[in-house]
């Protein structure tokens, strides 16, 4: 039996700069635009956006320049009121595809991309009653991406298997708290295997569910946070090597930080004000200094008509590297914006930011003018995998990381007494992601060390080691 230990080592960050940005630029979506992602669509090094129009059940692509303009808008039709879209390569041609939540149909649309950053016709998969958000990941260790829904007409979220050529089993339900808005998937435990974690938006608090790596899951464990969770997503908030959760928390006109421990246990959760009605977060290095902030899309009202259109501001909440968060700076974008996506648009190295506008139907792309560099974050360790060959090859995998590009990735393998770390010392020259055991390795546990590198620094993050040998 494999025991699963993590280790991570964080090493120099970048040095600390301002926070600006350039003038909103406005981009004319579809109708009540309610969700907004950033991916490289078409393969050109640039990231490009796509945005969830609830009123016309469309997708709206954009794809980038790279100097933070955009080429020309093309829709393509989704599942009815679609709320949110993820990107990610479904089928395994090395493309980016499109899942969109479609709330009032109760499914997730694929849309499969031909690379170039168009995308097929949508393929419509059952998901839940008020299918809000999905989150991808392999939640069953076959190198196949799956997906989980956050049902807003229940107490549950789904499951949905993929195939691997970018179909969906049929979905499997676990329970949450009331109401699941928004999910976020990631290794809370730190035991290899993908976790989720839900904001409940009726009972104010978020569920976390942990993976057992066969896509099922352990009964949730819910954290209170503030009234009305409305979006969650996660980050190292306090630079300790553990996955941190924040909420968006309409009601209660702040964002909750619930603080990763040992096991997947969170502590309390701190609460820290934002602009009114906060809808859509999102966890970024946005000033520049190495530390992860917090920001928020201000609706100031639920669902804004034509005579109270809502407001109009994302709140920018410094963080101080230690888990606290700083006072809100207000930030104008678009009319009504329910969500926003954080990424690199004009190739200068910091992070930019998109909101979903729904009354004013648009995208807003704010330029970073600072230069922003995240750091590599671990969010998933490396998993070995050992060739039935004579000798036997062991091979590791880069593991999951989030941080800003390029990245590269380095080995080192090591030998270890028992299964703890401290046991452990690298083998002479043995830096490449395959190794092949020696007989000095006999009656010795095996683990990988891959250290992710890019300007803001680097992490290692460290395999479970192997039976002894």
């Amino acid at each position: 039996m494999v025991e699963k230990v993590a280790d991570r080592r964080i090493l120099p960050g970048a040095p600390p700069s301002s926070n600006t940005f350039a003038a909103a630029i406005s981009l004319p979506a579809g109708t009540q635009t309610h969700g907004v992602a950033m991916a490289n669509l078409d393969a050109n090094a640039t990231l490009d956006l796509v945005a969830a129009n609830a009123g016309s059940d469309t997708a709206s692509v954009w794809l980038g320049v790279g100097d933070g303009t955009f080429g020309p808008r093309t829709d393509y039709p989704t599942g009815q009121v679609p709320k949110q879209i993820s990107v990610s390569d479904l089928n395994g041609d090395g493309k980016q595809d499109l899942v969109s939540a479609n709330q009032e149909a109760g499914t997730v649309s694929v849309l499969l991309g031909n690379g170039s950053g168009a995308f097929g016709t949508k393929v419509d998969f059952p998901a839940c009653s008020g299918t809000h958000e999905t989150a991808l990941g392999d939640f069953n260790d076959d190198d196949r991406l799956d997906v989980i829904a956050a049902c807003w007409g229940g107490s549950i979220v789904s499951v949905l298997l993929g195939n691997g050529d970018g179909t969906l089993g049929s979905k499997v339900d676990f329970d949450a708290g009331a109401a699941p808005h928004s999910v976020v998937v990631g290794d809370f435990d730190l035991d290899g295997v993908l976790d989720a974690a839900v904001a409940n938006n009726a009972s104010a608090d978020v569920s976390v569910l942990r993976g057992v790596g066969d896509g099922t899951f352990l009964a949730n464990v819910d954290h209170a946070v503030g009234v009305g969770p409305h979006s969650i997503r996660a980050g190292d908030i306090d630079a300790d090597g553990r996955l941190d959760l924040v909420t968006a928390n309409e009601s209660a006109n702040t964002v909750s930080v619930l603080r990763g421990l040992v096991g997947g246990a969170f502590a309390p959760a701190a609460s820290y004000p934002t602009g009114s009605v906060p809808k859509g977060v999102a966890v970024a290095d946005v000033s520049g200094d190495g530390v992860l902030d917090v920001l928020t899309a201000n609706t100031a009202g639920s669902y804004p008509d034509c005579c109270q259109p809502g407001g109009n501001t994302i709140s920018e909440l410094l963080g101080s590297g230690s888990g606290g968060l700083g006072a809100p700076t207000q930030v104008t974008v678009g009319q009504t914006p329910f969500a926003l996506a954080t990424g690199d648009l004009d190739g200068d190295g910091d992070r930019d930011v998109a909101t979903a506008n729904w009354h004013s139907n648009d995208v807003t792309v704010l330029l970073n003018t600072t230069t922003a560099v995240d750091p590599p974050l671990n969010i998933a360790l490396p998993r070995l995998r050992q060739q039935l060959t004579y000798p036997p090859i062991i091979t590791t995998g880069n593991g999951g990381w989030t941080g800003s590009t390029p990245m590269t990735h380095s080995y080192q393998w090591l030998r270890c007494g028992t299964s703890d770390i401290a046991s452990c010392a690298p083998i002479a020259a043995a830096t490449t992601k395959s190794y092949v055991p020696v007989p000095a390795d006999t009656g010795f546990r095996l683990r990988a060390a891959v250290t992710a590198t890019n300007t803001a620094g680097s992490v290692s993050a460290t395999s479970a080691p192997t039976d002894p040998m």
